[in-house]
């Protein structure tokens, strides 16, 4: 389970947006490595993060390493990024290194771009939801509250397995998947989940 602070989830957020803003298509992969995703972190260990591009490898960790500088100041954390192509993490040589070997190990699962906009649109709706939920519990429609509240986490646990490539047409598979994903992992508690998906729809 990752040793993340909330200053370190700020910073990693502001470093993945500007990435995938100053990258674009060339962004392949970010990945969390080493101790803080080990969970084994001291405080003030680095924030390593694995940067796959599609190609010109050098001009994107110039971008990257300026990104990675400015998100440092502003957090005071320090993330330390290593950019590589995916021919790269492709490569059976390369694949033999300490370094890969190392982020196959212990790495986070990647979010691709796609999979973080996913998940950025699920949680809009899983915002509108909570919002007109306390519109209606503030009006007395406690039943109608109830039903919205239980979409607004819905909603919201299906942008989370978004993250992890994950998804089901059921709500009971999205149960289960939540669960095995973020339960069982120490993620999350089972009273989160009990809470969260215990009201009726």
């Amino acid at each position: 389970m990752p040793s993340l602070t909330a200053i370190d989830r700020a910073a990693l957020d502001s470093f993945c947006d500007r990435a995938r803003a100053a990258l674009g298509p060339n962004l392949l992969e970010l990945r969390l490595f080493g101790s803080k995703a080990r969970g084994d972190a001291s405080a003030d260990a680095d924030l390593d993060v694995l940067v796959v591009v599609a190609e010109n490898r050098i001009a994107a960790e110039d971008r990257v390493l300026d990104l990675a500088f400015d998100v440092n100041v502003e957090h005071d954390v320090y993330i330390s990024p290593r950019v590589v192509t995916r021919a790269v993490m492709n490569d059976p040589v390369w694949r033999l290194t300490g370094l890969l070997r190392a982020i196959e190990r212990e790495g986070d699962p990647p979010v691709t771009p796609e999979a973080a906009a996913l998940a950025k649109h699920r949680l809009a709706r899983a915002q509108d939801m909570l919002r007109d939920a306390d519109l209606l519990a503030a009006s007395g429609s406690t039943e109608s509250a109830v039903n919205r509240y239980y979409y607004a986490a819905f909603h919201a646990a299906r942008a989370l397995l978004a993250t992890r490539g994950l998804d089901s047409s059921k709500h009971s598979g999205v149960i289960a998947l939540f669960q095995r994903e973020f339960v069982k992992s120490g993620v999350s508690t089972p009273r989160t989940q009990k809470v969260t998906f215990s009201s009726s729809v």
